[in-house]
């Protein structure tokens, strides 16, 4: 082999090498670029995911805790954190007599599987207890609600005529209208249906 074609072959050997260099140092510059357009959409698109939720609340309102039972539950019958769960809603899907806090409250209505807890259908818990063969009843006391203390004696009366003498509040709901009253067994039909006509009246007994 000649001088001259020995230098040519390592003229164009060097040639070669440097297109391999050249091509090598762009694919390396076309991944770093690949790679970040990726990280760059990865991370417009998590922006535009934080937007939504973000513009979701705002529709919905903020999410407020409320307290559902889970199981059913008798008036007068005191709520314990086993009946209960808690729920994430949105705000303005609430009424503003939702419950914040379940602590010491007792079901002022019969109350089913499922139903929120609010300042209408549970009152206070209280010392006094119905008594053995009486039963709960919830009434709309008005504006007599908030003279009345638990163990106070009432009469309930209907249409000018008087269905129970001696009644005795269990608590006052929260709500400062709605009483739960207990009454003997015999009677809690009519004061029932007296109640849920809104005719029933109570009185302060002397």
């Amino acid at each position: 082999m000649t001088i001259d074609r020995l230098t040519r072959l390592t003229t164009l050997a060097r040639q070669h090498a440097r297109d391999a260099s050249v091509v090598l140092a762009r694919s390396v510059t076309l991944q770093r670029i690949v790679v970040g357009v990726g990280v760059a959409a990865l991370g417009l698109s998590v922006c535009l995911a934080a937007l939504r939720l973000e513009r979701t609340i705002d529709s919905h309102g903020r999410f407020v805790t409320v307290f559902v039972t889970t199981s059913a539950i008798d008036a007068g019958e005191e709520i314990t954190s086993e009946s209960l769960r808690r729920l994430d809603i949105p705000a303005a899907y609430l009424t503003a007599n939702v419950l914040r806090d379940a602590t010491g409250v007792v079901a002022a209505h019969p109350l089913q599987t499922g139903d929120v807890l609010t300042t209408s259908n549970t009152t206070h818990s209280g010392a006094t207890a119905i008594p053995d063969g009486w039963r709960g009843i919830t009434i709309d006391a008005g504006g007599l609600a908030e003279r009345l203390v638990a163990g106070t004696t009432v009469d309930v009366m209907a249409n000018g005529a008087f269905l129970v003498e001696g009644a005795l509040v269990i608590a006052v709901a929260h709500d400062d209208r709605s009483v739960l009253i207990a009454v003997p067994h015999d009677v809690v039909v009519e004061v029932a249906d007296a109640a849920t006509l809104g005719v029933a009246v109570l009185a302060i007994a002397g």
